[in-house]
């Protein structure tokens, strides 16, 4: 199914797109209606020359000779997918925007990436290069020492996937891309993200200096317990240290002492016969 695309108008005054054929040209731009989402297609010289240049006989004979232009040029690339068949995907894709892609053929090795060797990991594996889309137009290019420098912090997760997956992004959302000055921010932001929300947690890196720093005491100490500190003070062996706590009392005994002697007439309970207030011998109620 043919998906609508966009040309920049900056490939009419590119030297490399003007030393095409003029057949050559044409069927690249119309390749971009018929690859997928991702700029692949199956690598089918006739059947693509027929869909770019329908009835033309002397393109469709020459269409091998096309294709390899466009390959030899630089701007398809061609490869073997796992599944054993040969795709091509355009080499300049970034300047597309697709909304909610799809992918329905295998993706390149590496989209997005050039496999000249800028720098090696410790294995010897060659560093890729990978190209993020920017708000200017271009394509910014990861240095190399970043990667390693990533791949180094980031132990638990895979650096140059999350490199892959803000490059997606940024191809799916033209409007929400960086600015050269903040596009190594951004990818940090996706790293960090990746890692869990933190930072980098390199294996080797010194503790933290509040690891290390006690406690803060309590603001208020407890009261001081007599009791207790006479039980802690208690010797050795068998002896021990009689408790503080005065004898069994009668508190019954006590409230009526209390009532009827000392604190009578106070309104703490007292009864009226009791009151130093009235003459001795008057009765409750007498006239």
């Amino acid at each position: 199914m043919a998906r609508q695309r966009t040309v920049s108008p900056d490939i009419w005054g590119d030297d490399a797109f003007l030393e095409l054929s003029y057949a050559a040209r044409l069927v690249y731009l119309a390749m971009r209606n018929f690859a997928d989402d991702g700029g692949v297609l199956p690598a089918n010289a006739k059947t693509v020359v027929s869909k770019a240049l329908p009835g033309d006989a002397e393109a469709l004979l020459a269409a091998d000779g096309l294709i390899g232009e466009l390959v030899s040029r630089g701007f398809l690339i061609e490869w073997t997918a796992n599944d054993g068949k040969v795709y091509w995907a355009d080499a300049h894709w970034s300047s597309q925007y697709v909304h909610r892609p799809t992918y329905r053929y295998p993706s390149p090795p590496k989209r997005g990436e050039s496999y000249d060797l800028v720098g090696t990991f410790g294995d010897g594996e060659p560093v890729p290069q990978i190209y993020i889309p920017l708000r200017t137009g271009d394509d910014w290019l990861v240095p190399a020492e970043d990667i390693l420098a990533w791949v180094d912090l980031y132990r638990d997760i895979d650096v140059l996937e999350t490199l892959r997956k803000a490059r997606e992004w940024n191809l799916a959302n033209p409007k929400k891309r960086k600015t050269p000055e903040g596009i190594r921010r951004h990818l940090i932001y996706f790293l960090n993200t990746a890692n869990g929300g933190a930072g980098p947690k390199p294996q080797d890196a010194a503790p933290s200096p509040n690891a290390a720093r006690p406690s803060r005491p309590p603001a208020h100490s407890p009261r001081p317990n007599p009791q207790a500190e006479l039980l802690n003070q208690a010797p050795a062996g068998d002896a021990l240290v009689e408790s503080p706590v005065a004898p069994d009392v009668d508190f019954a005994a006590m409230r009526k002492h209390l009532r009827g002697g000392r604190f009578a007439g106070q309104g703490l309970g007292g009864t009226d016969d009791q009151q130093p207030n009235k003459p001795a011998g008057a009765q409750r109620g007498s006239k």
